[in-house]
């Protein structure tokens, strides 16, 4: 029996849209989960069917040349049905008929024929008079072929209609994304953007033009959209399929992305610095930790931009004299975590504005660090140094530790540790005390050191949640 196409390209269905979040999550499993790799496969199908039957149609042809010459008429009703089954599978062969790059190309091209262009193969659909005028993935002359491509980016390349289809990945952010301007465009148009560096990379269609109904927004690292043209042609859209995180190691701004129905995270606030003392005979204690803030706060709350304070490590001790508190850290006026005040206090934890009097001042917290009868460890809270004797300092789950402390014989107290949070600073006899960790880890104390330890500075991260 002769080669046929026997493969069918499947349909990718109905796309995700945000305007349906029900079935938003399934939607979006089917088309990468199911979808594109089922299309994927059937295509590599078609193209070993079209090779089989292309090698079949070159045989016959030969082989009905050979004849001619001593047989006209079986020559005739060869060529014949060589002929039928070449037109009945003219374009089927195009994927056997590469011709290569088409910038290579000029003057006439026929089917069937196939071209390599920006890193994709495409078929022919119709007889070209000169295939300089018609590009590949911006004509209707031509159909893309074979699997999805990665290409990888470090800097801007201006996405255009020949990126359909492809998957862009940034390994190195930190730039601004353009777009050529929508018209250039096919309906059907659709690509993929994933940012996999550890910086932003900000997404600016071209001119006035919006992508999610804005100028532009920042795509923060670990997130990847599927980007597809509205059905009015005008704008782009974007669907999430990949959430970010995004880590604020000192203050700055969070511009909020669309598609995203939850914010989430955990904010600390900075340690303080340990103590010095100046001579031997007296304990000298080590800073307290920072404390540490779970948030789940939906993203309608969030403002278009939202000013990101990252608080302060307690600057270090040079004179006698207790450690200096660490900085509160916030979110716009949607979350404040206040800073480690001195050794006997850690840290408090979950201060929003429902914590807090008309003058900002703290009226209720979870799990401040401690007391002054000894070190405690905590959870959430910062963790204080260790008052007396030489047990190591508070530790920490989540919050900042309490930094190394020093009995009156110098005599050396532990630091404490955190699991999630900034262990604290190791303290000196006559050196000087080491800084907590960031985050929120208290500072070392010292005797007679030049000066004590800084506590950690505070940190943000925050992710979206779909």
């Amino acid at each position: 029996m002769p080669a046929q196409i026997t493969e069918v390209i499947p349909s990718l269905g109905t796309p995700p849209t945000t305007a349906d979040p029900a079935t938003f999550d399934t939607r979006a499993d089917t088309l990468l989960g199911t979808a594109l790799p089922a299309m994927i496969t059937a295509e590599n199908v078609f193209a070993a069917q079209a090779n089989a039957l292309s090698t079949e149609v070159n045989t016959k042809a030969d082989e009905a040349a050979a004849s001619s010459v001593s047989s006209a008429g079986f020559a005739t009703a060869s060529s014949a049905s060589s002929g039928v089954a070449l037109t009945h599978e003219l374009n089927a062969a195009s994927s056997a008929n590469f011709k290569g790059a088409w910038a290579s190309l000029t003057g006439a091209l026929a089917k069937p024929a196939s071209v390599s262009n920006n890193n994709k193969i495409y078929l022919l659909l119709n007889n070209l008079a000169d295939v300089t005028l018609s590009e590949p993935g911006m004509t209707a002359d031509w159909e893309t072929f074979g699997a999805l491509m990665i290409e990888e980016r470090t800097s801007n390349t201006e996405i255009t209609a020949n990126d359909i289809g492809k998957i862009i990945q940034y390994t190195t952010g930190g730039f601004t994304q353009t777009f050529a301007a929508v018209s250039g465009f096919s309906a059907n148009w659709f690509g993929y953007i994933k940012n996999a560096s550890a910086t932003d990379v900000t997404l600016n269609p071209n001119g006035a033009e919006t992508i999610d109904g804005l100028t532009s927004f920042v795509m923060y690292p670990g997130e990847m959209r599927l980007v597809m043209i509205n059905s009015a042609g005008t704008a782009f859209v974007t669907y999430v399929l990949n959430s970010f995180s995004k880590g604020f190691d000192a203050s700055g701004t969070f511009n909020k992305p669309p598609g995203y129905q939850t914010f989430s995270g955990i904010l600390w606030s900075a340690g303080s610095s340990g103590q010095r003392t100046n001579y031997t005979g007296t304990p000298s204690r080590g800073g307290a930790g920072g404390g540490a803030f779970p948030f789940d706060i939906p993203a309608a709350s969030f403002g278009a931009t939202e000013t990101i304070t990252i608080g302060a490590g307690g600057a270090v001790v040079t004179t006698v004299a207790d450690g200096n508190a660490g900085g509160n850290s916030s979110i716009g006026s949607l979350l404040t975590v206040f800073g480690g005040s001195d050794f006997r206090f850690g840290g408090a934890i979950g201060i929003s504005n429902a914590f807090k009097d008309s003058s900002g001042g703290q009226v209720a917290s979870f799990a401040a660090g401690g007391v002054a009868s000894g070190s405690s460890s905590t959870v959430w809270g910062g963790a204080n140094a260790h008052i007396y004797g030489t047990s190591p300092s508070g530790s920490s789950v989540y919050g900042g530790a309490g930094g190394g402390g020093l009995t009156e014989a110098a005599v050396l107290a532990a630091a404490g540790t955190s699991l999630q949070g900034g262990d604290g600073g190791v303290a000196s006899s006559v050196g000087n005390g080491v800084a907590g960790e960031q985050p929120a880890g208290g500072g070392g104390a010292t005797h007679t050191g030049t000066q004590s330890g800084a506590g950690g500075d505070g940190r943000l991260v925050i992710r979206g949640v779909l």
